[in-house]
């Protein structure tokens, strides 16, 4: 669980994401600083590799940064997704021998937010943000799969804000997002031959909001 804690650069735990690696130790992107100015990462595994937990957090990037999404490869490397300020999508990862950081624009077109991110059984990277620009608010799905990054447009012209992603054994995208504010939920994939949605739960009153998607073993 990540929660928020103060210190010399102010508050800690914003936009907080956790995963877990393969040897169970935790993995956590978040922001905090004094104007919401620095992105941190956290993390209970030893320097070594192995052993008891030790937390230790490191800044990664004095930069405007919010949403974000992180994801553990199985050989150690951290990737983390974010909007950057002007809705500019970065990859941030991280080396687990070094520690060195490197960063590439996925979407540099500055309609990617709210992004998720998820990585397919090759060990491929796949993203979904909301494409606030406009009045229909679609999705963009970017994916490394082919080895450079491309996006695509998707479900253009609907209102799909706060997406979520998961990525079948065939690598194919599944994304929960809800219908505009206030609106329903939706679900859009690209499993069949086409991308495809389906609003799953009309009811407004539930007001979904900020869903989450898993698989399961089927």
């Amino acid at each position: 669980v990540a929660s928020s804690a103060t210190d010399g650069f102010g508050f800690h735990g914003r936009y907080a994401r956790v995963a877990i690696d393969a040897q169970g130790y935790a993995h956590v992107t978040h922001q905090g600083g004094n104007g919401s100015d620095r992105h941190f990462y956290s993390t209970n595994r030893p320097e070594s590799g192995t052993g008891a937990p030790l937390w230790s957090t490191e800044l990664v990037k004095l930069a405007s940064i919010g949403e974000r999404a992180i994801v553990v490869a199985s050989d150690g490397l951290v990737h983390v997704a974010y909007k950057e300020s002007g809705g500019v999508l970065t990859l941030a990862t991280r080396a687990p021998l070094t520690g060195e950081w490197s960063y590439v624009t996925v979407d540099g077109s500055g309609r990617a937010y709210d992004p998720d991110l998820a990585m397919g059984p090759d060990g491929s990277l796949h993203t979904v943000t909301t494409d606030y620009s406009g009045g229909g608010k679609g999705l963009r799905y970017s994916t490394n799969a082919g080895g450079a990054w491309q996006t695509e447009d998707v479900d253009v012209g609907a209102a799909n804000w706060a997406p979520a992603l998961a990525i079948d054994p065939l690598g194919r995208a599944h994304i929960a997002s809800q219908e505009a504010w206030g609106g329903g939920l939706t679900y859009t994939t690209n499993a069949g031959d086409a991308w495809t949605s389906t609003l799953i739960d009309a009811d407004t009153g539930n007001s979904p909001c900020f869903s989450s998607i898993a698989l399961d073993a089927a």
